[in-house]
């Protein structure tokens, strides 16, 4: 059955409201200034049926941009404080995460630009974030945005040995190319063959899934599956309303029902979520889906 996943980034950027909403997720977890708001997006998620809560190292960049001990120092305090806020969430309702995931990104800055990432830079800032996390977090690299940015990460898993606890996820733009202007396919089947124990998807892309289905069958004609599917709710162009929404977004009960219907028949454990403009309405939408899905399959997903 697919899990649900909850999406740091998408849910509290939202949620928090704030104009400045990147530096709120820098510091929910910093001080108790913003644990309230931490509290209550992960227990909204948690009640909506998330069953794979993620970590937020993107909002450290500023403490990874320094590679002094005290900008680690700070960082380290910052993860256990979300780990500890999340088990206790979960352990309210008596369920226990076994494996949290983490949500981690090779770049400080711009996450979408087609300039070539620099080799050594990439793989040292993954590595300090790997060290940081310890061997029971799930690692997800998201919004990767060209083959060398992939490489060169999956060179830093590799000598840290934590490969098979990794998945990718690339980011597409308006053509549902990669910002390097590389085609998806090429690069996820070449580098799905060369690091098999790898799983990779997509994350951060328009919600077209009349592409999304012509991606994924030319994927499952190369014999690969994704393992992992979060598009925005909306297209790049939407516009941000005052409460930090982007407008022209895709209705929660729709986006649930596509991705489900054009992703699950590829591959039935995949996980599946909102990028950007996602928050609890989303997951409830595919908790509510999913669970209506196993009871009659075959309808749902051929609509």
């Amino acid at each position: 059955m697919p899990k649900i996943l909850s999406s740091p980034f998408g849910s509290q950027l939202v949620e928090t409201q704030g104009p400045q909403g990147r530096d709120i997720i820098t510091h929910l977890c910093s001080d108790g200034e913003y644990d309230a708001d931490f509290l209550r997006i992960v227990r909204a998620d948690r009640d909506a049926g998330a069953s794979r809560p993620c970590l937020d190292l993107f909002g450290l960049r500023n403490e990874f941009a320094s590679k002094t001990g005290g900008g680690v120092a700070v960082a380290r305090e910052i993860v256990a404080r979300q780990q500890h806020l999340i088990d206790s969430v979960y352990g309210e309702v008596g369920r226990r995460v076994p494996h949290l995931t983490a949500s981690l990104h090779s770049k400080l800055i711009d996450c979408y630009s087609s300039t070539p990432p620099d080799p050594e830079e990439v793989e040292d800032l993954t590595v300090r974030q790997v060290e940081l996390l310890g061997t029971d977090t799930d690692l997800l690299f998201e919004t990767v945005a060209s083959r060398l940015e992939a490489e060169h990460i999956l060179i830093a898993l590799k000598s840290v040995g934590r490969l098979e606890a990794a998945q990718l996820a690339f980011t597409l733009n308006d053509q549902f190319l990669l910002p390097s202007g590389e085609d998806p396919f090429d690069v996820i089947v070449d580098l799905a063959r060369r690091f098999p124990q790898v799983g990779f998807g997509l994350n951060c892309f328009p919600p077209d899934f009349r592409r999304l289905q012509k991606l994924l069958n030319r994927l499952n004609r190369a014999s690969v599956s994704l393992q992992i599917i979060y598009p925005n709710t909306h297209g790049f162009g939407g516009t941000i309303e005052a409460n930090g929404v982007h407008g022209d977004a895709v209705s929660p009960q729709r986006f649930a029902q596509q991705l489900h219907s054009v992703s699950v028949p590829f591959n039935s454990n995949i996980t599946l979520g909102a990028c950007c403009g996602g928050h609890a309405a989303y997951v409830g939408a595919f908790h509510d889906h999913i669970h209506g899905a196993r009871r009659n399959s075959v309808l749902l997903l051929a609509a």
